[in-house]
C-alpha cells in the first residue's frame, strides 16, 4: 500500500524546478509527478494534484523584461538558426511556435536515438537522463553530472562501435567458413565425412584446391573486406534512398 506523499515537499521540489529552468519547467513537472504518484490508483492521484494545486497561490505577473533582454534574446536566436533574426521576427508567435517544436523534435528524436542505442548495442535498460535534464544540470553550477558532450558521444560511439564490431563478426564468420572447406582438413576428416584423399591426382579437386586458394587470398588481402564494405554502403545508400515509384 502506497503512503499519502509529503505536499509540502513535493510543492517545495515543483518550484524549485520552474526556477532552475523556466522554459522547459512544465515537461520536467510532469516527468517529476508520473515518477512521485507511480503505484497510486487514478482517484487518489487527483487527491494529490488538487492538493499540489491548492498549495499555489496567485502571484503577480513579474515586472517587464529590461530593454536590453530583448537584445539578449535576439543574439541567442541569432546563434541558434545561424542567421540574424530581426526583432519583428522575434515578437511573431508563428516563429516562437516553430522554434518550440523544432527544439522538441530535436530534443526527443536524440532521446530516442540513445535510448535505443543503450538497447541494442549496449544492452544497458537503465533509464537514461533526458536531454532537456542534461542541459538543466549542466546550466546548475552547483550541480555535477553526466555533462552533456558525454552523453551525445554515444551516438559516435555506438556507430564506430557497430562498424568495428560488424567487420570482426563478418571476418570471423568467413574465417569459420573457410577454416571447414580447406582441402587439408576436408582430406583429414572420419569416414562419416567427406574424403578427398582418393580425389588428390583427379581434375575436380585440383579445381577445387584451386578455387580455394584464391578464396582464401581473397580474403587473407583484405580485399574481402573491402568487396563486402562497398556492397554494405551501396545496400544502406539504396535502402536509406529507395527508388520513387
Amino acid at each position: 500500500m502506497n503512503l499519502y506523499p509529503n505536499v509540502g515537499s513535493l510543492v517545495d521540489t515543483i518550484r524549485n524546478i520552474y526556477k532552475r529552468d523556466i522554459e522547459n519547467a512544465p515537461a520536467a513537472i510532469e516527468a517529476f509527478l508520473d515518477q512521485e504518484l507511480k503505484g497510486h490508483d487514478n482517484e487518489k492521484k487527483q487527491q494529490i494534484l488538487e492538493d499540489i494545486i491548492s498549495s499555489f497561490t496567485a502571484s503577480p505577473a513579474p515586472p517587464p523584461m529590461p530593454s536590453h533582454s530583448d537584445d539578449q534574446l535576439l543574439r541567442f536566436c541569432t546563434l541558434l538558426l545561424g542567421h540574424p533574426v530581426e526583432e519583428i521576427d522575434l515578437k511573431s508567435e508563428a516563429l516562437q511556435q516553430r522554434l518550440t517544436e523544432t527544439l522538441t523534435i530535436i530534443f526527443e528524436t536524440l532521446n530516442q536515438l540513445i535510448r535505443t542505442i543503450n538497447l541494442t548495442l549496449l544492452e544497458d535498460g537503465q533509464t537514461e537522463k533526458t536531454i532537456r535534464v542534461l542541459i538543466g544540470e549542466q546550466l546548475d553550477k552547483n550541480h555535477e553530472s553526466t555533462s552533456l558532450k558525454e552523453h551525445l558521444d554515444k551516438i559516435k560511439t555506438a556507430f564506430v562501435t557497430s562498424h568495428r564490431a560488424f567487420k570482426r563478426a563478418m571476418e570471423t564468420t568467413v574465417e569459420t567458413i573457410l577454416t571447414e572447406l580447406d582441402p587439408d582438413s576436408l582430406a583429414g576428416k572420419d569416414e562419416g565425412g567427406f574424403k578427398f584423399n582418393p580425389l588428390r591426382k583427379a581434375e575436380s579437386f585440383n579445381r577445387y584446391e584451386k578455387t580455394y586458394k584464391e578464396c582464401r587470398r581473397w580474403f587473407d588481402s583484405g580485399r574481402c573486406m573491402e568487396d563486402f564494405l562497398r556492397n554494405f554502403e551501396k545496400q544502406c545508400a539504396a535502402m536509406a534512398n529507395p527508388p520513387k515509384r
